[in-house]
């Protein structure tokens, strides 16, 4: 299990593409791809604060975008 979501990678689509929906889409997806490799692996303490990391991290950008566009 060997994730990264990077932050360059999706810094660089944002220069091409200012769009913020995109933006959001584009971390989203990589946030979903994460939450799916950790549900695929073994259960262990690594895998269950990955889970929260990923968990939480979702949260927080679901949150700024109801602030940004409202409900």
């Amino acid at each position: 299990m060997g994730m990264v979501i990077s932050l360059e990678k999706h810094r660089m689509r944002r220069r091409r593409a200012p769009d913020p929906l995109q933006e959001f889409g584009s971390v989203f997806d990589g946030l979903m791809q994460a939450m799916d490799l950790i549900e695929k692996a073994p259960p262990c303490p690594a895998t269950s604060a990955a889970y929260k990391a990923v968990y939480g991290a979702c949260e927080k950008l679901l949150a700024r975008e109801k602030r940004f566009y409202g409900e």
